[in-house]
């Protein structure tokens, strides 16, 4: 008999050992979620403080800035960002248009942590703003965009785009040549390629 309540004492005891071993896992999961909420809760702080902070932009903490101007859909964007992703390199890009800027939003590809897209139109610099600061660019692209702005305003455009490259940083661009497949495929010349193309005569309307 002594042996059979020593068993069931025993196993009794075990049991108690267990619920509160159990108890006590669950308090440690417990803090540790607080912990963890309470961490969470301070980088949110954090970042909401570096947004207030007047210092803070976009991208700030990435080495190598690219920015796109003229992005459209996302045709340039997203093969950049295929190759980027994992690296260091931070991508801003742009265009006049906020249905373009809206379809490269919510492609399923765009990235906010190393992408950011905005409307910006080039040729009204006396009232938008630019969400990073002068000289902190690296790259600058365009690509068919020159040939849509007018050549009176082309210079003031450049100027204001070199503004924002880092000391040794690039402009990259490609656009339409004299002739060339791209320019042929428009058919009709417009007023604004005949003044972007030299020697194009006025009754020259059909490129075939």
């Amino acid at each position: 008999m002594q042996t059979k309540l020593d068993s069931v004492n025993k196993t009794h005891a075990e049991q108690a050992v267990e619920t509160v071993e159990k108890a006590e896992s669950v308090q440690r999961t417990r803090r540790t979620n607080d912990d963890m909420n309470l961490e969470h809760k301070g980088q949110d702080w954090k970042w909401m403080d570096r947004q207030k902070n007047q210092g803070y932009f976009p991208g700030i903490d990435f080495t190598f800035k690219i920015f796109e101007v003229g992005c459209g859909a996302g045709n340039s964007v997203f093969p950049i960002l295929s190759k980027i992703r994992d690296s260091s390199t931070f991508l801003y890009c742009c265009d006049f248009s906020t249905h373009a800027v809206h379809l490269v939003t919510c492609h399923p590809l765009y990235n906010a942590s190393q992408c950011h897209a905005f409307v910006h139109d080039m040729c009204d610099e006396a009232t938008s703003t630019y969400p990073f600061p002068d000289g902190s660019i690296d790259v600058i692209l365009l690509v068919f965009v020159l040939s849509s702005i007018h050549p009176e305003r082309m210079q003031m455009v450049i100027n204001r785009l070199s503004k924002l490259l880092k000391p040794g940083g690039m402009i990259l661009f490609r656009d339409y040549g004299r002739y060339d497949l791209s320019q042929l495929r428009l058919k009709k010349v417009t007023r604004v390629m005949r003044n972007s193309m030299t020697n194009v005569p006025e009754n020259h309307d059909d490129c075939e």
